[in-house]
């Protein structure tokens, strides 16, 4: 599930479904948050009072750790099988 709360009075403003399972924490950066789910499937909605997916983003490979933020990039740390570790970096 993916919430939004009102920070000042915690009330609840929606939840909705994501259909996926997570292990990482997601992240928020650009108006957008980021759910990175252990399918490899990246779920980019916009920060807001209404819910708003902009993507679905597959990867293919598993994925258990939160993306970075760094200044115009994003990075992603995937796991494909038990050996192969992959770094993604998205961004300019």
């Amino acid at each position: 599930m993916a919430w939004c709360h009102d920070a000042k009075t915690g009330r609840k403003i929606w939840s909705e479904p994501l259909h996926d399972e997570f292990y990482a924490a997601p992240v928020a950066a650009a108006g957008h948050v980021i759910y990175a789910a252990r399918s490899g499937k990246f779920h980019v909605l916009k920060a807001g009072d209404q819910f708003e997916r902009i993507a679905t983003n597959i990867l293919g490979e598993r994925c258990d750790v939160s993306p970075t933020i760094a200044p115009g990039r994003l990075y992603l740390r995937t796991k494909l099988g038990s050996n192969r570790i992959t770094i993604w970096c998205v961004g300019n």
